[in-house]
């Protein structure tokens, strides 16, 4: 047998292009969400591990903040 000029890409090669290669077509979402998904497990897994050896740390203003669903720009006004 012998190549084609014309093959069909193999399974390699669209994932180095869902990778971020030089793809022929759009990225899909489904694709998109694993990515997130991915990052999001290893961000988690960190910050676990950071937890674990006792060096998370946090600002209590930003908790506070994020908690209240406050504008950092009315922290402000009511800080001073």
């Amino acid at each position: 047998m012998t190549n084609t000029s014309n093959h069909k890409s193999s399974s390699a090669e669209i994932t180095i292009a869902a990778r971020g290669g030089n793809s022929k077509r759009p990225r899909s979402n489904t694709m998109l969400k694993l990515d997130w998904l991915a990052e999001r497990v290893r961000k988690v897994e960190s910050i676990k591990a950071q937890v674990a050896a006792g060096e998370y740390r946090t600002d209590s203003r930003d908790v506070a903040k994020a908690l209240l669903g406050m504008n950092p720009d009315r922290i402000k006004v009511l800080e001073a």
